[in-house]
């Protein structure tokens, strides 16, 4: 009896054990995978430290020059940067939307529905 207890036990815990998997873990994981691209996308914008500097010259240049096109270049890839990183938020977004829904589709489809 406790032979069967335990299989019934485990059988229903496959669907638990595979939503735990599939949501929390892998939540985390997308999480963690995001963050690392994002920091390596700052390095490479580099939009936090442009805003720090956005009045100071360009290469430390005090002449007009060094004013003149330190603020517009610094602005420009401010705002591109901040565009950038909205389009790879909202892309990360969806493919974590679509990887959560992947789960009902198949269950739907395999019971006819769709």
């Amino acid at each position: 009896m406790l032979l069967l207890e335990r299989i019934i036990k485990s059988i229903i815990d496959i669907p638990k054990n595979f939503l735990v998997f599939w949501y929390k873990e892998v939540f985390f994981l997308w999480r963690e995978k995001g963050l690392k691209t994002f920091f390596r996308l700052e390095k490479f914008f580099a939009v936090k430290i442009n805003l720090h500097y956005l009045f100071t010259p360009l290469y430390q240049d005090y002449t007009l020059i060094g004013y003149l096109f330190g603020f517009p270049l610094r602005l420009t890839r401010i705002i591109l940067g901040s565009l950038f990183y909205l389009i790879f938020f909202v892309f990360w977004f969806l493919l974590y939307l679509l990887w959560a829904v992947i789960p009902f589709y198949l269950f739907l489809k395999g019971i006819k529905i769709l």
